[in-house]
């Protein structure tokens, strides 16, 4: 079974307030909180997808660390 990053990116963008895991910009308690890092890992390209708060998904390209 294969695993495409981009279904796993659209799950880690839903916002807390939509029943997802993501802050942005979210008060809770009185303090400002927003998701710093969010990481979509795919082992069989060993492919790191990356985003912050204020960039979209950027794409590392591991593999030729394991060769």
């Amino acid at each position: 079974m294969s695993t495409r990053p981009d279904s796993l990116m659209k799950i880690r963008d839903v916002l807390i307030e939509d029943g997802g895991a993501t802050f942005l910009h979210y008060t809770m308690g009185g303090m400002n909180f927003s998701t710093n890092h969010q990481v979509v890992f795919v082992p069989q390209t060993r492919i790191l997808w990356m985003k912050t708060a204020e960039r979209p998904w950027q794409e590392v390209n591991l593999s030729s660390l394991f060769r």
